[in-house]
């Protein structure tokens, strides 16, 4: 479970994956959260998979840190990436769809991990 207290922001134990949700701003916090595992998988820790929800307007223009996320999935510390780019084409593809088009993912890591 992730706690939130004033002035903090703490991660789930690394035993507990993580379904990260960027809707376009505020990714920081998930990029901090995803590094730290990188961290202690580095370290030899086992680390439970995670999974980013990333949402933008344009991968060319502002789908921020995609090499950073392509090795975090190489390195298996992020299971997938999945992006929605809402002015890329029609119809626009939020997070919110993306999820739902990912459920089956999401079910997994929540019910099996």
């Amino acid at each position: 479970m992730v706690s939130l207290t004033p002035g903090e922001l703490k991660p789930p134990p690394l035993s507990v994956p993580m379904i990260l949700v960027g809707p376009g701003t505020g990714i920081a916090p998930l990029r901090a959260f995803l590094q730290d595992r990188q961290l202690w998988a580095s370290r030899g820790a086992a680390v439970s998979p995670s999974v980013l929800f990333c949402g933008c307007r344009d991968r060319t223009k502002d789908f921020y840190f995609a090499d950073e996320w392509c090795g975090m999935v190489e390195s298996g510390v992020l299971r997938e990436v999945v992006l929605a780019t809402s002015r890329e084409g029609s119809p626009k593809k939020y997070v919110q769809d993306a999820i739902k088009e990912r459920g089956d993912l999401v079910r997994e890591l929540i019910l099996t991990q």
